[in-house]
């Protein structure tokens, strides 16, 4: 996989194991991939008995032991979407930068990048917009200025444009 900067490293790190009675950001991170992954849980960092059923629920779905316990097995599960919208594509020699950005981002979108836990927010629109995310931070101009920096990963060039995160 290719060298990503800390923003997209920090929302797929995982260090400990997360469980009931748990409280802060990391928390929260499992609550957003939960609900993103159909297992809706309120997103307010405490892990308390709706989120572990959440947990139980779709690592039984998955085919893992049900602990309730998010441990690196089930973060890995959680995350995955965002680990496959990353994972290198193949290209024909020669291919455009154009046709890059194409294949990225139906490879992004084939994952169904979307907000959670109000406007604008959510692991997709951190990846999107540099960590930062919010009303302020409208996330369009940033996913395409992703997508181009990704396909020119793949092409190991150099972007043509700076992109943007703003609009």
């Amino acid at each position: 996989m290719p060298t990503y900067p800390a923003h997209v490293t920090k929302q797929l790190a995982f260090d400990v194991v997360i469980l009931k009675g748990h409280k802060g950001l990391k928390v929260q991170r499992v609550q957003e991939w939960l609900s993103l992954q159909d297992c809706p849980t309120p997103i307010d960092g405490d892990f308390g008995d709706a989120t572990e059923k959440c947990v139980k629920d779709f690592q039984q779905s998955n085919g893992m032991s049900a602990t309730g316990a998010v441990n690196k097995g089930t973060w890995g599960a959680l995350t995955e979407p965002l680990h496959n919208a990353l994972s290198p594509i193949e290209l024909p020699a020669g291919s455009s930068i154009a046709e890059a950005m194409l294949r990225v981002a139906k490879q992004h979108l084939a994952q169904h990048p979307a907000e959670i836990g109000g406007e604008n927010r959510g692991p997709w629109v951190r990846i999107y917009m540099g960590g930062n995310q919010g009303k302020e931070w409208p996330w369009c101009a940033g996913f395409i200025s992703f997508v181009m920096k990704q396909a020119c990963m793949v092409l190991e060039r150099s972007i043509p444009i700076p992109g943007s995160l703003l609009v």
